[in-house]
């Protein structure tokens, strides 16, 4: 019993030292620079660069929730045809490319029929004449005023829409490509995994909205003909940016000077035309995918593209502890003997995806039991100094060990025998 239990304890704290390893490199800080440049302009945490790389190795084999999409949008936004990054995902080139992705699914429709809302008898909150320079003088005085006189009317046109819960619904339905099928049955079970979580989604993620509404140039802000003179302009364009502010004050209370907000008429009919009209759980879960990628894959861009410093403290460190470890992962048979158990178990996949609470956060290793062991990888840089895409494949098969053990108890079986033999013999 005694053996036993030490046996146990020998097993339970094997994995020990990795842990103290993962904790400590969560404040090892490796540092990038770009290629013929001596200036660090990057600096990842290696828990982050781990990350990064693991985050990969699992879209790209499909061991992750939702996989048909995720490799879909994650092959996208990695692709060399574009620069994506998270510091520029917003810009209008970037913006074009992202509807281009989305479009070519058949995700998006022309909106031709039915596609002008018109919302009378409103009244102006709050402008700002600088950062609106095209609204008339009189307009912003009257916003001024504590009861403004003026009545204005939204007139809003849209020139495309994604598609809403129905009509992806339908578009599945009639879609003959199997590969789209499985991404569109993904978006639309990805859009009801928000539903079932959040009490309201439109309002959880409103700061979300406004790449693909598709606001026409024909959109535009005007104040009613009775009020209308030489001095005083009837009509404004409505861009996004004005037009998201509108749409963001219905969710949040602050307000910027230069933001256009509206008092509602008595009808409340611009809060019903914000909260019915143009609310699309498919169109926010599109934004939402994109951000959840879009911060591992500029980590993984910068990894694979940039330079690591190794003439630093920190990158030795990193490989001293690594070294320091596999070597003790070699040697103690209990850590070897747990990996092979826990390679082939795996983790349920369909249960890896993003914190739901969270902007970016991915359950990567939450399945991970704190006394078993895990196969572990060393990062690998290339000739350019940049470190390897697929580094998570520099690993010792745990089926090696496995091999090795039955090998050793194969070799004392015998050893045993032919010593009893030898006994019996004599």
């Amino acid at each position: 019993m005694t053996i036993l239990s030490i046996l146990l304890a020998f097993t339970f704290v094997a994995n020990l030292p990795y842990k103290f390893l993962v904790t400590n490199e969560q404040i090892t800080r490796i540092g990038f620079k770009s290629k013929n440049s001596d200036t660090i302009d990057q600096i990842y945490n290696v828990s982050d660069i781990y990350e990064a790389l693991d985050f990969q190795k699992y879209v790209q084999e499909g061991k992750i929730k939702f996989k048909y999409l995720s490799e879909s949008l994650n092959n996208f936004l990695n692709s060399p045809d574009n620069n994506i990054d998270k510091s520029n995902i917003g810009n209008d080139a970037n913006k074009k490319l992202r509807i281009n992705y989305w479009s070519s699914m058949g995700l998006t429709q022309d909106w031709l029929l039915n596609n002008e809302f018109k919302i009378p008898n409103l009244k102006i909150r709050s402008m700002d004449l600088k950062n609106n320079a095209n609204v008339p003088n009189a307009w912003v005085y009257d916003s001024n005023e504590l009861n403004p006189k003026y009545k204005y009317t939204l007139d809003v046109v849209f020139d495309k829409k994604v598609l809403n819960l129905a009509e992806l619904k339908e578009n599945i339905e009639k879609e003959n490509d199997t590969n789209l099928k499985n991404i569109k049955q993904d978006l639309l079970d990805f859009t009801n995994y928000l539903i079932s979580r959040f009490v309201d989604v439109q309002s959880s993620f409103y700061n979300y909205f406004g790449d693909f509404s598709f606001l026409s140039s024909k959109s535009s802000v005007n104040l009613d003909e009775n009020f209308c003179s030489s001095d005083v302009p009837c009509s404004i364009g409505l861009n996004q940016k004005a037009f998201n502010s509108i749409y963001n004050s219905f969710f949040n209370d602050l307000v910027k000077s230069d933001d256009l907000v509206f008092i509602d008429n008595s009808n409340k009919d611009l809060e019903t035309f914000i909260k019915s009209t143009l609310n699309n759980p498919v169109e926010l879960a599109m934004r939402i995918l994109e951000n959840y990628f879009i911060s591992y894959i500029t980590t993984y861009k910068n990894l694979i593209n940039k330079t690591v410093v190794t003439n630093d403290d920190q990158w030795n460190k990193y490989l001293s502890e690594r070294k320091t470890f596999n070597i003790y992962s070699k040697i103690n048979p209990f850590y070897s003997l747990w990996s092979i158990y826990t390679y082939h178990s795996g983790y349920s996949y369909d249960d890896i995806w993003f914190t739901p609470y969270s902007d970016s956060k991915i359950l990567l290793y939450d399945q991970q039991n704190l006394f078993l062991s895990y196969t572990q990888y060393n990062i690998q840089i290339n000739e350019n100094g940049s470190i390897v895409p697929n580094s998570y494949d520099n690993y010792i098969h745990p089926d090696i060990y496995l091999y090795t053990f039955l090998g050793l108890s194969v070799l004392f079986l015998l050893l045993s025998y032919s010593k009893f033999r030898k006994m019996n013999i004599y």
